[in-house]
């Protein structure tokens, strides 16, 4: 907005006046399209947001039920595994000297990494 001066001038005399008035309106820039979540995540971007994740000393996991993958990353290296139809319910870790070993709980038994089958990296 702006003060403005005007003037009005008839013979023999002028007179002044103030008229505050507003400055045309620029058009609107779109909008930036907002940044993925998940945009710095170190699964893989198209499996979304995991039901559950978590991490131990050596490795990190995360979950995904709806795309049947569990995601686990160890040493800087990701690989991901089909679940099947398991539905696990929580992890169970072992920690020896030189490894770690990671299991799940599923409706009712307990799962091992060796006993889901590999996804080769083709297939994610």
């Amino acid at each position: 907005m702006q003060l403005k001066r005007h003037e009005i001038v008839q013979p023999g005399s002028s007179i002044f006046y103030w008229k505050l008035s507003m400055d045309t309106m620029k058009p609107m820039r779109p909008m930036k399209p907002m940044a993925s979540l998940h945009a710095n995540s170190w699964w893989p971007a198209h499996f979304g947001a995991p039901t559950t994740s978590g991490s131990t000393e050596h490795l990190r996991y995360a979950y995904f039920p709806a795309k049947q993958r569990l995601v686990i990353e160890r040493g800087g290296k990701v690989a991901v595994y089909d679940t099947a139809d398991y539905q696990f319910r929580g992890a169970l870790q072992a920690s020896g000297a030189d490894k770690s070993s990671l299991s799940f709980m599923t409706q009712g038994e307990r799962v091992s990494l060796e006993q889901l089958r590999l996804v080769e990296p083709a297939a994610i």
